[in-house]
C-alpha cells in the first residue's frame, strides 16, 4: 500500500505535507509549544501537585502506601464462608421439574 502513495506525485506531495503538519502539531514551533510538550508539562505539574499533596502524610522520601481495596489480609486467619441463602421452590416450577420425561418425545409423561 505504501508504494501506491508514491506512484502519483500529487498524492506523494499531499502525504509529505500531512506528515510535516502532523510533526509540527505534535512537537510545536518556536512560538507555540506542541501537543507533546503541553502534555509533558501537564504530567509534570500533576506529579508535583500530587507529590506535594502526599508529602505531608509519609515519612521523608517515602511514598505513602495506596489504600487497600480488599481490606486487611491475614493469610493465617481462617474466616468461615457465609451460609448460602435457602432456595424456596415455586409450586409451578417444582412440579414441572419433578415430572418424569417420556423417552420418545422428551415431554412430561401423563
Amino acid at each position: 500500500m505504501y508504494k501506491a502513495v508514491f506512484k502519483n506525485s500529487k498524492i506523494a506531495l499531499i502525504f509529505a505535507v500531512m506528515t510535516i503538519i502532523s510533526a509540527v502539531s505534535m512537537i510545536g514551533t518556536s512560538e507555540d509549544s506542541g501537543l507533546l510538550l503541553r502534555t509533558v508539562s501537564e504530567v509534570k505539574a500533576s506529579r508535583s501537585g500530587s507529590a506535594a499533596h502526599a508529602g505531608g502524610s509519609g515519612s521523608a522520601g517515602q511514598p505513602a502506601a495506596p489504600p487497600s481495596v480488599f481490606g486487611e489480609y491475614n493469610p493465617h486467619e481462617i474466616v468461615p464462608a457465609p451460609a448460602p441463602a435457602p432456595v424456596v421452590p415455586d409450586e409451578e416450577t417444582d412440579s414441572a421439574m419433578s415430572d418424569p420425561l417420556s423417552p420418545a418425545e422428551g415431554l412430561p409423561a401423563e
